[in-house]
C-alpha cells in the first residue's frame, strides 16, 4: 500500500491515501513487523531449539516463559485495538518527539503504542533472562560453553543484548509517557527538555535490536550450511559472534549522524566505529 501510494502520488495526483492514513500505515508496518512478527519468531525459535541443543528438558523457568509469551500476546492485542478504537499512531515506528508529544498527537494512538511496547518489551526482557539462565545452568554434563553449537552461542549473545538494551526502551517510553500524561518536559525543547535525548536513548536500544534479530539468523544459516554440506564450521565462529555482540552497543551513535538535530561531534564515535 505504501509503495503503491508513492508510485502514483506525483504532481497534482495525491494518490489514494490521505496523509494521515499513510502515516498510520507506515507506523503500523514498522511496529508490527519488528515487535510482533520478527521478535516473536526469533524468541520462539530460541525457546524451541536451545533446550534441545544443550540437552535440557525445558527452559530454566517454565512459568516465566509462559508469562513472557502472554505479555507479548497481550501487547500485540492492545496495539491492534488502536486500529479500531481511535487511530493508530502517526509518528513513525520510533515515535520521535515532538511528533509523539501531546501537542502534535493528542489522539490515543501514541498511548496504545506506549502501553503495548512497554508490556511486550518487559515480556521480551523476561524471556531473555530465562534463556540466559537456561544456557548457563542447564547444559548437559560435559557440555562446556566452547562445545555448545553455534546457534546456542548466537542465542546466548542475543539474550545478553536483550537484557542490556530493553531496559533502555522501557525507560525512554516511561519518560515519553510522563511528558504526555503528567506534563513533564523531558523531550520538549521550548520548555527546557531536549528532543535529541530521545533520539540518543531510542537508538541505544535500537542499534542492538538489529543484532538481536540478525544474530539468531546467522546461527541458523551456519547450522544449516554446516549440516547439509557435511563440513564443520572453521575459523572463530564463537569469538566472532561475541565480537559482533560487543560492537552492537557502541555503534548506536551512527544512527544519529544523518539527523538534522545532530551536531558535528555526534558523528565522531560512529566514524571511528565503522572503520
Amino acid at each position: 500500500m505504501m509503495r503503491a501510494q508513492q508510485a502514483i502520488a506525483f504532481g497534482d495526483n495525491l494518490g489514494y491515501l490521505p496523509p494521515h492514513h499513510y502515516d498510520q500505515i507506515f507506523t503500523a508496518h514498522g511496529v508490527i513487523m519488528i515487535f510482533f512478527v520478527a521478535m516473536p519468531l526469533v524468541t520462539g525459535l530460541m525457546n524451541f531449539v536451545v533446550p534441545l541443543q544443550i540437552g535440557a528438558r525445558d527452559v530454566a523457568f517454565p512459568f516465566l516463559n509462559n508469562f513472557s509469551f502472554w505479555m507479548t500476546t497481550f501487547g500485540a492485542g492492545l496495539l491492534m485495538v488502536s486500529l479500531f478504537v481511535g487511530e493508530f499512531a502517526k509518528t513513525g515506528w520510533l515515535a520521535y518527539p515532538p511528533l509523539s508529544g501531546i501537542a502534535f498527537s493528542p489522539d490515543v494512538g501514541v498511548d496504545y503504542y506506549i502501553w503495548s511496547l512497554q508490556i511486550a518489551g518487559v515480556g521480551t526482557l523476561l524471556s531473555g533472562v530465562n534463556l540466559i539462565a537456561t544456557i548457563v545452568k542447564m547444559r548437559a554434563p560435559g557440555m562446556t560453553l566452547m562445545k555448545m553449537p553455534v546457534f546456542t552461542w548466537t542465542a546466548l549473545c542475543t539474550n545478553v543484548l536483550i537484557v542490556a538494551a530493553f531496559p533502555v526502551l522501557t525507560a525512554v517510553l516511561a519518560l515519553l509517557s510522563l511528558d504526555r500524561y503528567v506534563g513533564t518536559n523531558f523531550f520538549t525543547n521550548d520548555l527546557g527538555g531536549n528532543a535529541m535525548m530521545y533520539v540518543n536513548l531510542i537508538w541505544i536500544w535500537g542499534h542492538p535490536e538489529v543484532y538481536i534479530l540478525v544474530l539468531p539468523v546467522f546461527g541458523i544459516f551456519s547450522e544449516v550450511v554446516s549440516t547439509f554440506s557435511g563440513k564443520r564450521l572453521f575459523g572463530y565462529a564463537r569469538w566472532s559472534t561475541r565480537r559482533w555482540s560487543s560492537r552492537s552497543c557502541p555503534t548506536w551513535s551512527g544512527c544519529t549522524t544523518s539527523s538534522r538535530w545532530a551536531r558535528a561531534p555526534a558523528s565522531t564515535p560512529s566514524s571511528g566505529s565503522r572503520r
